[in-house]
């Protein structure tokens, strides 16, 4: 598995994407037959056409929630009371992701929710990604705050890239490149692990019936992280970094073994070294109070203890 794509996953974390309807139909494989039946009015595209096509989709979408659980469909409700802004549901064939979430930003109409479609009933992802919403929402207002990489982060995974084994032949165009897909992998998986597990807390208490969606999940993810201690990546990946996102990785590992009753999923992490710095980390999570205002101190203790300060910056929410 390239290294890119290890570094660059993270869990099923709250991401960006951009968003047009044309790639929701291709994503979600509908017939185009049915999409040019529904729209074809005539040579007038930007009008009735247009309106259409927009009615169309409108209903997918409203087909897709309408066959969610009661309780995806509740905390959809709760999101769109919240914001004041609805989620849209999208199957994106395309994506690496499990699920990501983009917020809705200026005149967007919607938050965008999008869902491989090849993991089966999308329920708890959807409830999962939702969480990250609502706990920055229930943030006071004042409070609430976007997450960006900075100029030192870049400097100093730049000089890590550069001095690292094998990485340190690549041309100056990849390296940068790499440099770069590393530091937002792991500035993506420091955001959302630590909050991730309290949405997870959350979901296993709040919602019985989605625990073997849960669960499912649950596997598929602690099989990718896995992933990231074959050797070759170990030899290729600066260490402060590597280090980093396996220790997190562990900190996960041991939170759903504690949460789903000893399911072994430390022991590769205890065997390679990092279950005391794992166990470290959710020390730090379980001494924060387990509340929406607290999620930037305990992202910043994580950061404290894996060396990560200084590699991003808590900015003011663009709404």
């Amino acid at each position: 598995m390239p290294i890119f794509k290890i570094f660059g996953m993270g869990r099923q974390g709250c991401g960006r994407i951009s968003h047009c309807y044309c790639a929701l139909f291709v994503a979600r494989r509908w017939p185009w037959s049915a999409f040019h039946a529904a729209c074809d009015t005539g040579s007038d595209v930007r009008g009735s056409r247009a309106r259409r096509c927009g009615e169309f989709v409108a209903r997918m979408i409203d087909n897709q929630v309408m066959s969610l659980r009661p309780e995806t469909r509740e905390i959809l409700r709760r999101v769109k009371e919240l914001t004041g802004t609805p989620v849209e549901v999208v199957r994106d064939a395309a994506q690496t992701q499990l699920a990501r979430i983009a917020r809705a930003r200026g005149a967007a109409p919607a938050h965008i929710l999008s869902v491989n479609p090849g993991l089966g009933a999308p329920d708890y992802l959807i409830v999962y990604q939702c969480g990250f919403i609502l706990r920055l929402y229930e943030t006071p207002p004042d409070e609430r705050r976007d997450f960006a990489g900075t100029a030192q982060g870049h400097a100093d995974v730049g000089r890590l890239v550069k001095c690292a084994g094998q990485t340190a032949q690549l041309p100056d165009a990849v390296r940068a490149q790499f440099a770069q897909q590393i530091l937002d992998g792991l500035l993506t998986q420091l955001r959302s692990y630590p909050i991730g597990m309290r949405i997870d807390g959350w979901i296993h208490r709040e919602f019985p019936n989605l625990d073997a969606l849960q669960r499912e999940s649950v596997v598929r993810q602690q099989k990718d992280n896995l992933a990231v201690l074959q050797p070759e990546l170990k030899a290729m990946a600066p260490k402060p970094v590597f280090d980093a996102n396996v220790s997190m990785n562990a900190a996960y590992a041991i939170f759903c073994d504690r949460q789903f009753g000893k399911a072994g999923y430390a022991v590769p992490y205890r065997s390679a070294g990092y279950e005391k710095r794992g166990r470290a980390l959710l020390g730090l999570m379980e001494s924060i109070p387990d509340e929406p205002r607290s999620d930037r101190t305990l992202v910043d203790a994580w950061a404290d203890e894996l060396g990560l300060s200084g590699w991003y910056e808590w900015i003011a929410l663009q709404p």
